[in-house]
This record gives C-alpha cells, structure tokens and sequence, in this order.
C-alpha cells in the first residue's frame, strides 16, 4: 500500500511544470514590460520623428500602453496564481501576436522592421 502512495506522489509531482519554466515566464513577462513602456515613452519622446506609429501614432500610443497593462496584470498572475502553467503561456503568446501585429500595422506593416 506504501508503494502505491509513493507512487501517486510522484505522478502529481511530474504533472506540476518544473520551477524553471515559472522563473522563465517571469523574466519574459518582464522583457514584455520593458519593450511596451519603451514604446510607450517613445511616442512622446520622439512623436512622430521615428518610425514607429507612422501610419496611426494615437493606435499605436494605444496599443503600447495596453500592452504594457496587460504586462502587469500578467505580472500580478505570475506572482498569484500557480497552477494552469500551460493556460497562462497561452494567453501570454496570444496577448504577444496581437500585440506585434497591431503594433506592426500602426507602424506602417511588415516593412516598418518592427
């Protein structure tokens, strides 16, 4: 009967993502932080002097500041909540392609370098 205890231990332990994957998601989320703040302060900095927001500034000021709130709250959910590892990339990676692609499209498309 031991045995078998062990061994259901083990199978709910290897079902939970590894530390590694976490501290990973973090240090991403933060880089997600940092690129849409410095996008954000850029549009005021430099307004309409650089490439970025060429073809629609005030959607791309937009876009740049919801991503940097979703950042946040995606922060707030990483410190918080530490289950469901494999629903929160998901979001992560959606909230990141729309993002860039909005992002993208504010800057004038695929020809912009962004």
């Amino acid at each position: 009967m031991r045995l078998s205890l062990r061994e259901s231990d083990r199978s709910l332990a290897s079902d939970r993502p590894p530390e590694s994957f976490w501290i990973s998601l973090r240090y991403f989320n933060l880089y997600r932080m940092a690129v849409a703040g410095l996008f954000f302060g850029a549009t005021f900095v430099y307004d309409g002097s650089l490439n970025l927001g060429s073809r629609s500034l005030d959607l791309f000021r937009y876009v740049s500041a919801g991503y940097l709130f979703v950042g946040v709250v995606f922060h707030t959910g990483l410190r918080h909540i530490q289950d469901h590892f494999n629903a929160q990339l998901t979001a992560h990676v959606f909230a990141d392609i729309a993002a860039i692609t909005l992002l993208m499209s504010a800057s004038g498309g695929v020809s912009s370098g962004l």
